[in-house]
């Protein structure tokens, strides 16, 4: 039995166009799996992921950027050295600045008034601008102060300008 040799165009017209679908989808599949590995190896070789792995259609390994744009980062463990969160009603400032009865309308800074009273520890703190009721220090360093009262056990000070001193 012989059959006739069909033309290109012959065999994509069978069936209702199938075989060209199944040709295109085909064709299409292996364009972006080659464009995919071509890009992790572009990226791998340029030094923005390493040790790269493809697995269902993700991509695991090393990303070294100086910057990313995205709207969602799906993090397991998020590890920064600084962190600047700002943003809109949706972000974590307005949700602390709104726990319980508590209502704020700061997007941007963290409304101290949530802050649980002594409970702010750091090595270092650095603020324009500081004001408290009490500060329990060891030393205080600055170029100046304005201060109502002053209350300690010692104090070694260069000068005083003062309009009265109580002492006892």
């Amino acid at each position: 039995m012989s059959e006739k040799k069909r033309s290109a165009k012959e065999f994509f017209m069978d069936n209702n166009k199938k075989n060209l679908k199944i040709f295109i989808a085909v064709a299409a599949a292996i364009l972006v799996i080659a464009a995919v590995i071509f890009g992790v190896y572009i990226f791998t070789k340029v030094g923005l992921i390493d040790r790269a792995t493809i697995v269902d259609g993700h991509i695991t390994g090393f990303l070294d950027a100086v910057e990313i744009n995205a709207n969602n980062i799906t993090a397991g463990t998020l590890i920064a050295d600084r962190i600047l969160l700002k943003g809109s009603e949706s972000g974590l400032l307005y949700a602390l600045n709104n726990l319980g009865e508590l209502t704020s309308t700061a997007v941007d800074t963290l409304d101290g008034t949530i802050l649980t009273q002594r409970t702010v520890t750091a090595d270092k703190l650095v603020a324009n601008s500081i004001t408290a009721n009490e500060l329990d220090v060891t030393n205080i360093f600055g170029n100046s102060a304005v201060l109502s009262t002053l209350v300690s056990q010692e104090a070694f000070i260069n000068a005083i300008s003062t309009n009265s001193i109580v002492v006892g």
